[in-house]
């Protein structure tokens, strides 16, 4: 596999200034931490498609990505590869979990996602945007 290449994402949606979140479930690693939704990359999938599926199968919500290339990339926390997050906007549907997916969701302000229990590349990602 190649060092660089992306093999999942996260999308950063914001809306009415505040940013949805969701909690690990708690079957999966990093339960109870807070992270963006998103996942990995189905072989046969683009990075919009892939990104689209996993918010719509996390959230409920549909997206529209707003810019095709990565604003940050993290290598992934679970397997070899990187992760890329990618600004998006919701564009319908309605905010509803899947208990087997995810623990709970929201949406937050900068200030709120500061005070939260974030997965390590979510942290990362906001020290760095924050400073």
């Amino acid at each position: 596999m190649e060092k660089n290449k992306l093999i999942g994402g996260v999308a950063v949606i914001e809306h009415n200034g505040k940013r949805l979140l969701i909690q690990q479930s708690r079957n999966k690693p990093n339960s109870g931490q807070w992270r963006h939704p998103g996942g990995k990359f189905e072989s046969n999938e683009t990075i919009t498609e892939g990104l689209i599926r996993e918010i719509k199968e996390e959230t409920g919500l549909d997206i529209e990505i707003i810019h095709k290339k990565a604003i940050n990339v993290s290598p992934s926390e679970y397997d070899a590869g990187n992760f890329g997050f990618f600004n998006a906007k919701l564009v319908g549907g309605q905010l509803k979990i899947d208990k087997r997916e995810v623990e709970d969701a929201g949406w937050f302000t900068i200030n709120e996602i500061k005070k939260l229990n974030l997965m390590n590349a979510t942290r990362k990602f906001y020290e760095k945007i924050i400073q």
